[in-house]
């Protein structure tokens, strides 16, 4: 990346400061959806490091664990899911759907993932009824199909709310959200991100 580029970034994310983890820790680890209990490391246990995003972003020495949290209504199989606008955060994501809600581990989350995904579920959606403790984890996304998913390691798990809770987007320049059935998820399976396709194979087996 040339110092331009670079310093692009640097204005772009003016300070922001993530979670990171060395490349190297992770080059065992297989490609997909792997359960915390198949996996040859521990991503939870892992010391993270704090550094400036901009530094992070395209640069093979480190992946950027991403929290990424599938919100299911009980009874119904029903999956909450959003479409990336193109005000959305993630350029190279933009207009493709998810099925997972997620971002970076802030510094100000105190390294914890839980806090990650409390903060990004409260800032991204509208619904207060969440019961954290209901919350599974299932396993990691290692995805190394594309530039976005080689940049980041997913940790992902499951919320489950009540058939009818009103689940809705708070963020709505940069998000659209709606519930949808295995049948539909089916159905727009190629509108997907790769990580979402990855979970929904895992999901309607």
């Amino acid at each position: 990346m040339s110092k331009a580029d670079r310093k692009a970034l640097k204005e772009k994310y003016n300070g922001e400061v993530i979670a990171v983890i060395p490349a190297e820790h992770l080059s065992e680890l297989a490609e997909g959806l792997v359960a915390i209990e198949d996996s040859p490391v521990n991503i939870l246990e892992e010391r993270f490091y704090y550094i400036p995003r901009f530094t992070a972003e395209y640069n093979p020495v480190f992946r950027q664990p991403i929290p990424y949290t599938v919100v299911q209504a009980a009874d119904s199989g029903r999956y909450f899911v959003t479409k990336r606008l193109a005000k959305g955060g993630e350029a190279r994501l933009h207009g493709l759907l998810s099925i997972g809600t997620g971002g970076h581990m802030d510094e100000a989350d105190g390294g914890s993932f839980v806090e990650t995904i409390i903060r990004e579920l409260e800032e991204e959606t509208t619904y207060e009824g969440y019961q954290y403790e209901n919350y599974r984890i299932l396993g990691y996304i290692n995805d190394l199909s594309n530039e976005v998913s080689q940049d980041h390691i997913g940790i992902i798990g499951v919320i489950t709310v009540p058939s009818e809770a009103d689940v809705a987007i708070r963020e709505v320049e940069q998000l659209e959200g709606v519930f949808m059935s295995s049948e539909e998820l089916r159905s727009a399976f190629d509108r997907f991100e790769t990580w979402s396709q990855i979970a929904i194979e895992s999901f309607l087996k």
